[in-house]
């Protein structure tokens, strides 16, 4: 689907990267009453042959309801983190990513939570949470609410001359955060194929380039936002005020919509 990636910081003055190490513990903070992510906001650029309309029943040839942003409303408030499982593979989940980063998963996720039987300390730490084989006991599947993680769907409609058209896409996340932004996560699935995940920290961009769209089939598009329980990032200490704010740009060329 993306034949390459680039990674771009929003500031110049965050070029430098950070490094983490993989520790025996996994971090999942365990309180919090402030952590929250507000609203979700999709734009095109070239608008009159790339638009872009909510939800995944709009025909290409509507009359109405094609547009070139749309934002949504719905938001994660005094959110609680929750894991993105791939099958029952909770081992395969990306502990450490960073300010910028992304993988992929085979499928659309299963969202979970501990439960009583996988102990998490004072700290927000377990020991076992990524054992393999341990998903029927040590964590149950949540479903999208306002404290869990968001998930919306939208269209991406071609229109131009060419038959198909390669479209670049940007993902910008501004906000306040305390490092607990490292553990937001941002999951896109397009058509129902692969499951793409991306950390994209506040003040940072993720760039990606050639989603292939063919003329006049909408592109049907999901995209979810969560706090990641497994990122190291995602512990008591960090679970302060933290209001996020997701953006998501697509072109057809390199200049995307101010």
């Amino acid at each position: 689907m993306k034949k390459t990636r680039i990674l771009v910081p929003a500031l110049a003055i965050l070029a430098l990267g950070m490094a983490a190490s993989v520790t025996g513990t996994v971090a999942w903070f365990t309180a919090n009453t402030q952590v929250k992510a507000e609203s979700i906001r999709a734009n095109v650029a070239q608008a009159q042959d790339l638009r872009i309309a909510s939800g995944h029943t709009i025909a290409y040839n509507a009359t109405s309801g094609w547009g070139n942003q749309i934002s949504f409303t719905q938001a994660l408030n005094d959110a609680m983190p929750v894991a993105a499982v791939d099958a029952e593979a909770i081992a395969d989940v990306k502990q450490v990513m960073g300010a910028v980063g992304h993988y992929e998963l085979e499928a659309a996720p299963l969202f979970v939570q501990p439960t009583a039987n996988n102990q998490i300390d004072a700290n927000g730490h377990t020991a076992d949470a990524l054992a393999a084989g341990n998903m029927t006991d040590k964590f149950s599947a949540v479903s999208a609410s306002a404290t869990t993680f968001v998930k919306e769907d939208y269209s991406l409609l071609y229109q131009g001359t060419d038959a198909t058209k390669d479209v670049n896409f940007r993902i910008t996340v501004t906000g306040t955060a305390k490092d607990i932004d490292k553990a937001y996560r941002i999951g896109i699935a397009i058509d129902g194929a692969t499951f793409d995940v991306y950390s994209v920290a506040s003040s940072y961009q993720f760039v990606g380039e050639d989603i292939t769209l063919t003329k006049n089939v909408p592109a049907r598009i999901s995209i979810y936002v969560w706090y990641e329980g497994t990122d190291q990032y995602c512990v008591n200490q960090y679970a302060e005020k933290n209001q996020l704010q997701t953006r998501i740009d697509y072109s057809l060329t390199d200049t995307f919509m101010a």
